[in-house]
């Protein structure tokens, strides 16, 4: 991105824009497909229960000290769980910022 710095602002912002665009029209299209999974997941039987944000918390801590023992115990799943706890915490950070509402 520092060879678009260099650019004229408006051009700077095209670009801008073109991303943001390009951004929220992938998510929006991933959001579909998660429903349609769910409206097939819920054909088929599936109940989907909405849970309290300290039971959600609760179950992450626990889940992750959990995963943390193993980690502690295998180097290749070490590797793999760090790299999903970095994945979790940078989306969401990108959850936020594109919603910061929630």
């Amino acid at each position: 991105m520092s060879t678009a710095k260099s650019l004229p602002a408006d051009l700077q912002n095209l670009i801008t824009t073109s991303l943001l665009r390009h951004s929220l029209t992938g998510h929006g299209h991933l959001l579909r497909l998660d429903q349609e999974a769910m409206a097939a997941a819920k054909g088929r039987g599936t109940v989907f229960v909405e849970v309290s944000d300290e039971l959600m918390g609760r179950f992450r801590s626990e889940l992750d000290r959990i995963l943390d023992g193993v980690a502690a115990g295998n180097a290749n799943f070490a590797k793999v769980w760090q790299s999903l706890r970095s994945f979790r915490d940078t989306f969401r950070q990108f959850h936020t910022t594109l919603y910061p509402w929630k």
